[in-house]
């Protein structure tokens, strides 16, 4: 085995956005043994940095925002084209104040949102800081990489019909009650194709963890797609192993089979 890819939320992260000991351990380890770990997340960079030790991603590559940027060593090395048009549309169906947040995420350092948060609410909720929101009326939809939406309580099946009117990756992520979309055709494995290729890994070469709808794709790129016990039922149908809880610290213990 010569690489790990892991999803971050209730995978690698357990519910209180940390990583377990067990598997932290096991991680430098691998690490220190010349291999690599690959990180694949929905999440714009900046929330990755809030909640992954620097010391465990320096170095390793950072697919963010469901594939549409990715990072190595900090920098941007790449970065998928934007919403557009299909962006526009959304964020002037659900203007400010409406019952759906909407954020426009540009390249994960910037964002514009439809709702008001407090200096203490964008940390908490966008790790992020007040000079980093932008003016959803002045935003370059060819720059807006992602758009996600939630809205408190229900689910919103309701809105994926007309969002994939809009031509895009449109993926429902926590039960329904969030929403991703990016530009077509963008979606964490592509963002791994070319990083697998580049590398020469075949599929006995990784394993890939992962426990909701964004990572079906990618789990479909290894012989080792391992689902936690808390994912989706359709991504428990796809993986090759089912383990514990991401609150269990079960990472670790697993993959010293490799180690």
């Amino acid at each position: 085995m010569k690489a790990l890819v892991f999803d971050l939320d209730d995978t690698l992260l357990n519910s209180a956005k940390e990583i377990g000991l067990r598997t932290r351990q096991a991680l430098d380890v691998w690490l220190t043994s010349g291999r690599e770990i690959v990180f694949a997340t929905s999440t714009p960079i900046r929330k990755v940095r809030a909640f992954l030790p620097e010391e465990l991603a320096k170095g390793c590559e950072i697919i963010t925002m469901n594939g549409a940027v990715r990072h190595c060593e900090g920098a941007q090395v790449f970065k998928a084209p934007g919403l557009g048009d299909a962006g526009k549309s959304i964020v002037s169906r659900f203007p400010r104040g409406h019952s759906v947040h909407v954020t426009a995420e540009v390249d994960g350092e910037e964002f514009a949102t439809n709702y008001h948060s407090s200096d203490e609410e964008l940390m908490q909720w966008n790790a992020a800081t007040r000079d980093m929101v932008l003016e959803m009326e002045n935003l370059d939809f060819e720059r807006v990489g992602k758009i996600a939406l939630s809205r408190w309580g229900p689910h919103m099946d309701d809105l994926m019909p007309w969002l994939t009117t809009l031509g895009c990756e449109v993926i429902a992520c926590e039960g329904g009650t969030f929403i991703n979309v990016v530009a077509a055709g963008v979606d964490k494995s592509t963002a791994l194709v070319d990083l697998f290729s580049g590398r020469g890994w075949g599929k006995s070469d990784c394993a890939v963890f992962g426990d909701d709808l964004p990572d079906i794709k990618m789990m479909a790129l290894t012989d080792h797609a391992v689902a936690m016990a808390n994912a989706r039922t359709e991504v428990k149908a796809v993986a090759h192993h089912v383990i514990g809880h991401c609150d269990e610290d079960c990472i670790g213990p697993y993959i010293k089979q490799w180690l």
